[in-house]
Order: structure tokens, then sequence, then C-alpha cells
């Protein structure tokens, strides 16, 4: 009985083993298959990401060249944009050089009341700064002192004296505004109508 025993327990357990190993050969082979489903996944993406990033080292560089392109159509842009407001100032600069210059003929009448003829004739053939030139020649005999008195006793020479240091500053600032280097300021500066600026703000004391 205990030998009877004993086979039918090793019978059951020789069953039990050979559904173990069943169980085993069909877990293998469902973890072969998923490996190789993984596997063909995995290249798959890595296809994937591949033409990901490709696309977007594409779009990089897109973005690079249109950067570039747009930098430097805004410095073409702010040179042309320099270029239009220097061209604009001095077209409005000969206008404003013409009225200072008018004016310069008023201040020189003021100072000087009997002005030569042929101060005259030389404007009337088309030179405008004469009367600025003669007043600036004629600093050592017209004294600042004499500029100073003038303008506190005769109205209407304080009046054409404002007017025209008013003015100057006016273009004086404009031409500090287009052009940062002051290029266009010293340019004004050293014309006729800029040296007539200087003697009259010095003799008034408005330099610094």
């Amino acid at each position: 009985e205990l030998s009877k025993d004993l086979r039918q327990a090793v019978e059951e357990l020789s069953t039990s083993a050979e559904g173990s190993e069943g169980r085993l050969a069909g877990l293998g082979e469902q973890l072969t298959r998923n490996a190789a489903a993984l596997e063909e996944l995995t290249q798959q993406t890595g296809q994937v990401a591949d033409k990901v990033g490709e696309t977007y080292r594409r779009q990089a560089e897109q973005i690079r060249e249109v950067s570039v392109k747009a930098q430097a159509d805004a410095v073409a842009i702010e040179e042309n944009s320099t270029v239009n407001r220097r061209q604009a100032f001095m077209r409005n600069m000969s206008f404003v050089t013409e009225r200072m210059n008018s004016l310069a003929v008023d201040l020189d009448r003021a100072l000087e009341k009997n002005v030569p003829e042929d101060a005259w004739e030389r404007y009337l053939d088309g030179d405008r700064g004469i009367f600025a030139r003669r007043i600036v020649r004629n600093r050592d005999r017209i004294s600042l002192d004499a500029i100073r008195s003038n303008y506190e006793d005769d109205l209407a020479f304080r009046e054409h004296v404002d007017r025209y240091l008013s003015q100057f500053q006016e273009a004086l600032e404009q031409a500090e505004e287009n052009e940062p280097e002051d290029i266009l300021a010293a340019v004004l500066l050293s014309s006729d109508v800029g040296k007539l600026y200087m003697l009259m703000a010095k003799a008034l004391g408005r330099l610094n």
C-alpha cells in the first residue's frame, strides 16, 4: 500500500511538472513575441525620433536664417532712416539758414546804421551770408559790450537777437538728434550763421 501510494504521488508530481513545463513554455513563447514587438516598436520610435530631430534641425536653421535676415533688414532700415532724417534736416537747414541770414541783415543794420552799398550788392547777387560775416568780421570794432548795450536799450534789436538765437538753437538741437556724432552740429556751428550765433550768445552770456 505504501508503494502504491508512493507511485500515485510520483505520478501526480510528474503530471504537475508537465503542466508547469507547458505553462513555462507558453510564457517563454509569449515573452519572445513581446520582445520582438518591443524591438520593432523601438526601431519605429527611433525612426520617428530621427525624423522629428531632423525636422527640428531644419526649423532651427530656418529660424536662424530668418533671424539673421531680420537683423540685417533692421540695420538697413535704421541706416536708411538715418540717411533720410539727415537729408530732411539738410533740406530744412537751407530754409533755416535763409531765415537767419535775413535776420543778420536786421542785426547788421541795427549795429551799423550805414551799411556799405557793396554789401547790399553782394547780398542781392546771391551772397546771403555777407551780413553775418560782416558782424563776425567786425567783432573787434563792435565790442561785446556794444552788442549787450544795444540788446538792453533797443527793443527791435533785442527781438531780432532773441529770434536769431532761438532759431539757431532749434536747428542745433535738430542736428544733434539727427547726428549722434555731432558732425552736423559742428558743421552748423562753423558756418557763417553759427559764428554769428556764438558771437551773440557770448555777448549776452548764454554760452556754457
